[in-house]
């Protein structure tokens, strides 16, 4: 009796309140199959789930909130370094929310964005929506999904200024502030003295470089040193008072900050303190430093961004603690307020200074 069908309706139910009777007419099934199709789909065909959720989603059934959601879904960047995901703000976020879910009895599933399948997953594992782990500043895939207002969407990170623009009232993010963290680090090592700071930028292509070198600029126009906005790779700037901004690139990988280290070392000027974009790239800076014979902080102060691998380095590094964790929590139950009908949101967290043992005053 459970898999009889009955006669299918041609045209949606005017009834703003479908009953679980009329999601059944309309899909032509029997009101016990639809209701093994919602809360045991993994009991019924999949042919007899589609047509089932094909009937919630033209009646607006769903919106009742009659199933509440078992899980959350969430999309990381499928083209991130191999070996990364789990040693670094990826691996934290993917953590927070993981710690979201076990106290609030959900589960989480990683989703491929690329899946044929993700609608149906979504629907299946009854998924609150989706977190997609926002990295690079071009990413047709994100704005892709975001275009689709039947996938509810939080994004973790900062959304670029095209993004902003196009979905400015559906959008909901949450992020934590590199630019000012940037900020604050340059101004930490301003206020030990140092007036030739070096700079190891990352990946241009991602989000948080150009949110972090927005906040190198913020705090170097303070002291009159103007940098162009747009992407810069190895230059000097100079202001006043003797403040000069040495700008260097890498890509946030361990090589490219001793690479980029080296080249500001070999400056007719070298810096006094350098600020790395990430605690990776400081550690390549601080081989570099003990390889040409100098010391940290002695001769050079160095100080990272993520706090990642800090406390493990000798010197340990003084670094902006990125609070990755926090923000998966975070946006976890932002998903799940979405979800239960709260408002669009934009939520930003604050890294913080932690001082360790590489930065001091410049020796001379």
């Amino acid at each position: 009796m459970g898999g009889g069908s009955v006669a299918s309706n041609s045209e949606p139910p005017t009834n703003k309140s479908p009953t679980l009777k009329e999601v059944a007419g309309f899909a032509g099934l029997s009101v016990a199959t639809v209701s093994r199709a919602l809360s045991q789909p993994h009991l019924v065909k999949a042919e007899t789930h589609e047509k089932v959720m094909h009937a919630v989603a033209e009646l607006g059934y769903e919106s009742r909130k009659r199933y509440a959601p078992t899980s959350v879904g969430l999309i990381a960047p499928s083209d991130f370094p191999e070996g990364r995901v789990f040693g670094n703000y990826v691996g934290g976020v993917i953590h927070g929310a993981d710690k979201y879910c076990g106290r609030n009895g959900l589960i989480l599933s990683l989703v491929s964005v690329d899946s044929p399948l993700m609608h149906q997953m979504v629907s299946t594992y009854r998924m609150a929506g989706l977190l997609y782990v926002n990295i690079f500043v071009q990413d047709p895939q994100r704005d892709q999904l975001l275009a689709q207002p039947r996938l509810r969407t939080v994004l973790v990170g900062y959304p670029p200024k095209s993004l902003r623009q196009a979905l400015d009232s559906s959008l909901t993010w949450v992020t934590i502030d590199d630019s000012a963290a940037a900020k604050d680090a340059v101004r930490y090592l301003m206020g030990l003295g140092h007036r030739r700071i070096g700079v190891i930028q990352g990946d241009r292509r991602h989000v948080s470089n150009q949110r972090r070198l927005e906040g190198v600029r913020s705090a170097f126009s303070e002291h009159g040193v103007e940098m162009p906005s747009s992407h810069i790779e190895s230059e000097d700037f100079e202001g006043q008072n003797g403040f000069r901004a040495l700008i260097e690139w890498g890509d946030f990988e361990a090589e490219s900050g001793f690479q980029a280290m080296n080249r500001l070392l070999g400056r007719d000027r070298p810096p006094t303190a350098v600020f790395a974009f990430n605690d990776l790239m400081a550690f390549g800076a601080l081989q570099a430093i003990m390889e040409s014979g100098l010391q940290v902080p002695r001769d050079v102060s160095l100080i990272g961004c993520d706090d990642i691998i800090a406390r493990f380095l000798r010197p340990e590094l003084t670094t902006m603690h990125q609070p990755a964790i926090e923000l998966g929590e975070m946006a976890a139950r932002v998903l799940v307020d979405l979800a239960a009908g709260a408002r669009v949101v934009r939520s930003q967290l604050e890294a913080r200074l932690i001082m360790r043992e590489s930065c001091a005053r410049p020796s001379s």
